[in-house]
């Protein structure tokens, strides 16, 4: 992962776990304690599929990234073929031309 991506992916997480850790401190006078571990289970769960989907995006980010980088070095060297044609070309056309 990037670092940027890294730091986006943190701040997530921090957000979710700083609202968890207020909950669970607000519900203990109103919530049973298997509640409240059950609530904590299902966010830890959130997290989990989180991570998952964060890392997918991520990767397919840099794919994509890789792809366009390709791309475009891919067209500059076929353009600078087309130029190397289109030269050698006209040079030829010329030869002909003037030969007759």
């Amino acid at each position: 992962m990037e670092s940027a991506d890294n730091l986006l992916y943190k701040a997530d997480l921090s957000v979710l776990y700083d609202a968890l850790n207020k909950l669970t401190k607000m519900s203990e006078p109103y919530f049973d304690k298997k509640e409240v571990a059950l609530m904590v289970f299902a966010f830890d769960k959130f997290v989990r599929i989180h991570e998952t989907r964060t890392d997918d995006l991520i990767l397919y980010k840099n794919k994509i990234n890789t792809a366009r980088n390709e791309y475009a070095s891919m067209k500059m060297q076929r353009d600078g073929w087309r130029e190397k044609y289109e030269l050698q070309n006209k040079i030829l056309n010329n030869l002909m031309d003037n030969s007759i």
